[in-house]
């Protein structure tokens, strides 16, 4: 979890979260932020030499909550799946007075990336 202090005059732009989320994990925007059959989810791992390749979804709300479909959860994870990549959705709670991101993402996933680490 990141937290840090919200600079003066940041609203809560989704987009502006989808070029830092990408930007911080070293991805691409995808097209259309995803909108294309092609090019799916907000930000992707290009090319074959990455280990842990990504296809990220950003949510960004200002309410405190959101809803979750698991219909939808597996659907993301799927087309992730098909392109031989792993789904993550980075989520940014903003306030007035900060922002607190967090990473969903499955549990088996989660565990690999949990033992690779450990071996090193």
């Amino acid at each position: 979890m990141t937290i840090y202090e919200k600079p003066p005059g940041m609203a809560g732009d989704w987009k502006a979260w989808e070029h830092e989320a990408a930007r911080a994990l070293g991805l691409d925007l995808t097209v259309s932020s995803g909108s294309q059959f092609y090019d799916k989810g907000d930000a992707t791992t290009r090319g074959r030499d990455d280990p842990f390749p990504l296809q990220v979804d950003c949510k960004l709300t200002e309410r405190g909550s959101f809803s979750l479909n698991n219909k939808v959860l597996q659907k993301w994870h799927r087309q992730a799946a098909e392109a031989g990549k792993r789904f993550i959705m980075p989520i940014r709670f903003l306030t007035p007075q900060r922002a607190d991101d967090y990473v969903l993402m499955s549990f088996h996933d989660f565990i690999e990336l949990r033992d690779n680490a450990n071996r090193l």
